[in-house]
């Protein structure tokens, strides 16, 4: 009953939170159950995230040459916080080489510790890393995590809006708080096309100008039963007030709202934006996936394969290797931005829009006796 109410809590919350931080959320799920159980003290805790035990000043003098004065004093403090660590100096300083060996190891998170501290937890182990490379805690921390509540909380699934949709309502908000490049548009109409309500979407960027065409549209979608998208709500700072109005009408009882009515806003972090929108809303962070794993698995959940079963009637084997390919190709493209011009890459936008246009463009093409390889490597590899 504790795990799943656990991983529910954590499914439910990790929705609004950035990839980046998530692992941070799973550690501290992971760490308040092991404090519970008493598998690990408060000190050990702190020391943990901190690197530090206040008051502490019973430093020795370093006598290793090859180790900064920073790292010995962390592991004097850490003799005193953990007691599986007692006598850790004078262990080091007997076998110097060994530890000199296994410190400064590029993998010292995946490789097996010294002999004598080896049969340790992974919460322990990870305070050693903690003092002498605070750079790998991250991947010690991922490990603990994995042992401690599962590989569910370091690594969860793509996000999929359909999993989501059954929490929403008709008189609450659905937020997507987004990251640079991303843009849920698409994602939002694919639902709609699976529930077949796409021929009731008020899409809508806000700006200077759209005011009277947004308080239009949220009311006429609240009435109609419509799906109304308002874009870039940071953009239009001004007219957020008036946004926290149209929000409140519709949580009064008193106002009439069609059940099928669903209000998406979208935003990027905001100093402005109404904080009763945000506490009663439903929030979803939204980013690119990192990682090419994600970046497939992310494409490959927007698909709607009962669609294109429909669609293709012909040279169906083929048309998947060239799907694939296509979304290979564009998960490899997202990835390489981000070593700039260091090798092959090129600083180019193959977006989620020029993916789906792709597969639009394969789906017409093999759905032919022959299927036109060159014109497929032509505009999907020199156009698109």
């Amino acid at each position: 009953m504790t795990a799943k109410l656990t991983e529910y809590i954590f499914e439910q919350c990790s929705r609004s939170i950035f990839e980046e931080h998530k692992i941070i959320f799973s550690f501290f799920i992971a760490s308040k159950i092991a404090l519970k159980e008493k598998s690990i003290t408060f000190e050990e805790y702190m020391f943990l995230i901190t690197g530090n035990k206040p008051g502490f000043d019973n430093f020795s003098k370093n006598p290793l040459s090859w180790m900064e004065d920073k790292i010995w004093n962390s592991l004097c403090m850490l003799e005193d916080v953990c007691e599986s660590f007692l006598g850790l100096g004078q262990e080091i300083i007997k076998n110097s080489d060994e530890y000199r060996v296994f410190i400064n190891h590029e993998d010292i998170h995946n490789i097996p510790f010294p002999r004598k501290y080896d049969d340790l937890d992974v919460f322990k182990k990870s305070l050693f890393v903690r003092a002498v490379r605070p750079e790998k805690l991250i991947f010690m921390i991922k490990n603990f995590v994995n042992k401690k509540v599962g590989e569910k909380f370091s690594n969860p699934p793509p996000f999929k809006l359909s999993d989501m949709y059954e929490d929403t309502d008709e008189r609450t908000p659905i937020i997507f708080i987004l990251s640079k490049g991303a843009d849920p548009s698409d994602t939002i109409k694919d639902l709609a096309r699976g529930l077949e309500k796409d021929k009731n979407i008020r899409e809508l960027s806000l700006g200077s100008g759209s005011e009277d065409k947004a308080i239009q549209a949220i009311q006429k979608g609240a009435s109609e039963g419509s799906w109304c998208i308002l874009c870039n709500c940071h953009l239009f700072e001004d007219w957020l007030p008036n946004l926290q109005i149209q929000c409140d009408r519709l949580k009064d009882a008193n106002t009439k709202v069609n059940k099928d009515y669903r209000l998406f806003l979208t935003a990027r972090p905001c100093n402005r934006f109404p904080i009763p929108i945000l506490q009663s809303g439903i929030k979803i962070a939204y980013e690119p996936p990192k990682g090419l794993k994600k970046n497939i698995l992310g494409s490959l959940i927007k698909i709607n394969e009962e669609v294109l079963d429909e669609k293709i009637t012909q040279n169906v084997l083929d048309f998947k290797k060239l799907m694939f390919g296509s979304i290979f190709l564009h998960g490899v493209i997202l990835e390489r931005k981000k070593f700039g011009p260091l090798g092959f890459n090129k600083m180019y936008d193959f977006n989620d829009t020029d993916l789906i246009a792709s597969i639009d463009f394969l789906l017409d093409l093999c759905n032919r006796d022959k299927i036109p390889f060159d014109s497929i490597e032509y505009m999907i590899g020199e156009i698109t």
